[in-house]
């Protein structure tokens, strides 16, 4: 399991994170294992939320519907490569994904963000794979 840390400017010192605290900007800290066979959809739970996937084989996150899932515009949330397993970003039907390069993460460490621009409509950028 992945241990979080961040950066305490007072002390000059990192701390150690508890899952499900709430960190800057209000951004939730989840921490998440998963294997090459699983496939992860969105939850609520997830908006504006850290998650870092702890797997070194490829795993799908997949951006469901507002109907299924109702993630309010505006928000986001990060996903992190932790254990080097690249990510890639899918759509359910009826939503786009707008992105620069492709929707897959480059390497371990590298962190997407999806922000949600629209009723079914999400930015994602960050530090993805080249074509």
């Amino acid at each position: 399991m992945a241990v979080l840390k961040k950066y305490n400017t007072g002390t000059s010192a990192w701390e150690a994170v508890a899952v499900g605290s709430v960190g800057p900007a209000g951004a939730t800290y989840n921490s998440t294992t998963t294997d090459a066979t699983t496939a992860r959809t969105l939850a609520l739970t997830d908006a504006d939320s850290l998650i870092l996937f702890s797997s070194t084989s490829a795993i799908t996150v997949t951006v469901p519907t507002y109907a299924s899932v109702a993630i309010a515009v505006g928000q986001g949330l990060s996903l992190v490569a932790y254990g080097g397993g690249q990510i890639t970003v899918a759509s359910a039907v009826g939503v786009t994904l707008r992105y620069t390069n492709t929707l897959r993460s480059r390497t371990q460490y590298s962190i997407l963000t999806l922000i949600k621009i629209d009723t079914n409509e999400w930015l994602v950028t960050g530090d993805t794979a080249a074509y």
